[in-house]
C-alpha cells in the first residue's frame, strides 16, 4: 500500500491523494469540517474566499454531492479525512466517559388529566 501525504487541522486528518482529491482541496474539506466559512478558511490560508469556494466546489464536484454537509460526509465515508483518534480519547477522559448510576432527584411541575398542575419528583440518570 502507497504511503500518503496526510494533513491534521482541527482535531480531524485529511489524506492527501485519496479520493482524487488535492492537497488544497482536503485542507479546505477538513476546515468545513470544522465549521468554517469560505470566508474564514480565506482569512486563515491567505487566499480570496472566491479561490476558497472554488477550489470546495471542485472537490464536491470529483465526490459527486451537491452540498458542503454531503462533503464532509463523503469525505469521512471515503476515509479522506478521520478523526484523531487520540484526540478522542483525551476527550473521552477528560468528561469521564464512564456512566454514573447514581439517579438525581429533581422536583418538577407537571400536568395532569384536567389540566391542573402539581409537583412531581423525577429521577434522572447522568450519563457522563
Amino acid at each position: 500500500m502507497d504511503q500518503m501525504e496526510t494533513i491534521e487541522y482541527g482535531g480531524l486528518k485529511g489524506f492527501i491523494g485519496a479520493g482524487r482529491l488535492s492537497f488544497r482541496e482536503v485542507q479546505f474539506s477538513l476546515m468545513v469540517a470544522c465549521g468554517m466559512t469560505d470566508k474564514q478558511i480565506a482569512k486563515e490560508v491567505g487566499l480570496q474566499p472566491d479561490s476558497v469556494g472554488k477550489a470546495i466546489y471542485r472537490a464536491m464536484g470529483k465526490l459527486e454531492v451537491t452540498r458542503r454537509a454531503q462533503l464532509v460526509k463523503e469525505c469521512m465515508t471515503k476515509s479522506i479525512i478521520t478523526p484523531l483518534l487520540l484526540m478522542l480519547a483525551i476527550c473521552m477522559m477528560a468528561v469521564q466517559a464512564t456512566p454514573d448510576h447514581k439517579p438525581i432527584n429533581r422536583t418538577r411541575i407537571v400536568r395532569v388529566k384536567g389540566g391542573a398542575r402539581r409537583d412531581a419528583d423525577v429521577s434522572v440518570f447522568r450519563i457522563c
